[in-house]
């Protein structure tokens, strides 16, 4: 019997209307991006930003890897971080190093 690997993903979303990122961790991005492109509570933040756009997603080893990945974009609190975790591969290899102590 074979045994489905699972993913998991930090993902970064960007809003045009908002000028804003969201970051947060899924193990199905798709179905993530459709969740906050199509939201079931206005209240949200989210809601606010739609459309959504996938601006990155960071494969993880684990849900435990994921969550502390998360946690360390968004502790940084940096739209330079965000944009530069685009431009220098090897700034996702150093976060993802400090997040997998699992």
């Amino acid at each position: 019997m074979a045994f489905a690997v699972m993913h998991y993903f930090v993902y970064i979303l960007y809003s045009h209307r908002l000028d804003r990122f969201y970051v947060g961790m899924t193990g199905d991005i798709q179905t993530r991006l459709l969740q906050h492109n199509h939201p079931i509570d206005p209240v949200k933040f989210t809601s606010r930003g739609v459309p959504w756009i996938l601006f990155l997603s960071i494969q993880c080893e684990s849900n435990c890897q994921a969550r502390k990945m998360e946690r360390i974009i968004k502790d940084k609190k940096s739209r330079v971080f965000i944009q530069n975790l685009k431009r220098y591969p090897e700034l996702i290899e150093n976060t993802l190093k400090q997040a997998s102590d699992c």
